[in-house]
């Protein structure tokens, strides 16, 4: 499933470029899914490491780094590793990009891409 939120990326925070709104929302869905499933069976990677300092805040989870998003191999590890499923938080014209493109068409087409206003509101 991709979850679309149509928020920027901020400034630098000490090097490292973070995107608060996405953060958040990693958070929030985290929250949900400890609710249900025990915190080994899923991982929060996030592209920005100090945007990984804010998503570690939830203790029971584990955060990796790294560039994915730009790196096919990374991209197609991130991706193929989930057994049960998959949560891809980011914007629209992010997932534009040729590592990206395919994967997002498919989740498109069959209608797992759900704006993250649906996400946030009510108790899903």
């Amino acid at each position: 499933m991709f979850v679309i939120l149509e928020s920027r990326a901020e400034g630098l925070v000490q090097g490292s470029t973070q995107n608060r709104e996405e953060a958040r929302l990693a958070m929030q869905l985290i929250k949900k899914l400890l609710r249900h499933f025990p915190a080994e069976q899923f991982w929060a990677i996030t592209y920005y490491n100090s945007q990984k300092k804010l998503i570690e805040t939830i203790k029971t989870t584990r955060a990796r780094s790294g560039d994915f998003l730009a790196c096919p191999l990374r991209a197609c590890v991130a991706t193929t590793r989930a057994r049960q499923g998959l949560i891809v938080i980011g914007s629209a014209s992010a997932f534009q990009s040729p590592n990206w493109w395919d994967l997002f068409n498919v989740a498109s087409l069959n209608r797992w891409t759900v704006p993250a206003h649906e996400i946030t509101s009510g108790n899903q």
